[in-house]
């Protein structure tokens, strides 16, 4: 969207209006920016509703000073006022360009002028004033750059310094409930019992296994005593090891 621009002028510049627009005619052939101003109202039209619409709307209001223009009560107490005041809010960006000499500071003193260092188009201060119009182009096509722009690309709220993008997806999603309770209920660091390493068997045959192994040895201690004519060490030793194997099997098969 083109930048639009506004002129507020006394009808006694017109002609210097008219010089003006021609310099501007090729950044509002390049869509950068639109004209318009009072001479532009169709037949028909309430002259006042066209101007203050198009006044209240403009992006950039330029005020074409002269001597006439700051003399006219209209100029002055409508559209120079509420140029100020939009501009005051931020609304539209006011520019004055001076066209005659006449003192203008006292009221548009805190505002920037056209052309470079305020010097009248009309004056000796240029060679001609082409050169004066040209520098006052310049100057609007790079006001109306900057704005343009920033409403094309708008300035985003800076990052507190603690921010902390979040994260996308989770490495280690979080156990479900189940997997919640059974790690609860399993000691930490604890190795695995032997009746989990060996296959399980039930009670009633591990306990015959296990009486089978006690009356094996005590076949074996009787057998030793009247057939193999031990003496009462050797005896001791053969009772010892029928000990731990039976210890073992109680372990084992009871256990």
């Amino acid at each position: 969207m083109p930048i639009t621009i506004f002129f507020c002028y006394a009808h006694e510049d017109e002609v210097l209006l008219n010089q003006l627009k021609s310099h501007l005619k090729p950044l509002q052939r390049q869509g950068l920016i639109d004209l318009w101003h009072d001479r532009d109202i169709s037949a028909g039209s309430e002259w006042e509703k066209e101007i203050d619409k198009h006044l209240n709307t403009a992006q950039i209001i330029l005020l074409l000073v002269s001597p006439d223009f700051m003399a006219s009560d209209y100029c002055y107490s409508r559209e120079l006022r509420q140029a100020l005041e939009r501009h005051k809010r931020k609304e539209a960006c006011v520019i004055p360009v001076i066209l005659r000499s006449v003192y203008w500071q006292g009221i548009l003193g805190n505002l920037q002028a056209l052309p470079t260092d305020a010097k009248p188009i009309v004056s000796s201060s240029w060679h001609n004033i082409d050169d004066a119009f040209f520098n006052v182009t310049e100057g609007i096509r790079k006001v109306a750059l900057a704005m343009m722009k920033r409403s094309s690309y708008p300035a985003t709220e800076p990052k507190p310094a603690s921010y902390v993008p979040q994260q996308t997806h989770k490495s280690n999603p979080e156990p479900q409930y189940g997997q919640m309770r059974m790690a609860a209920q399993m000691p930490l660091n604890s190795p695995p019992s032997r009746a989990s390493q060996q296959p399980s068997q039930p009670p009633s045959r591990r306990k015959y296994f296990f009486f089978i192994s006690i009356g094996l040895s005590l076949l074996l201690v009787l057998f030793s005593l009247l057939f193999a004519h031990i003496h009462l060490m050797e005896l001791s030793i053969l009772l010892l090891v029928l000990l731990v194997i039976n210890a073992n099997a109680y372990r084992t098969f009871i256990k």
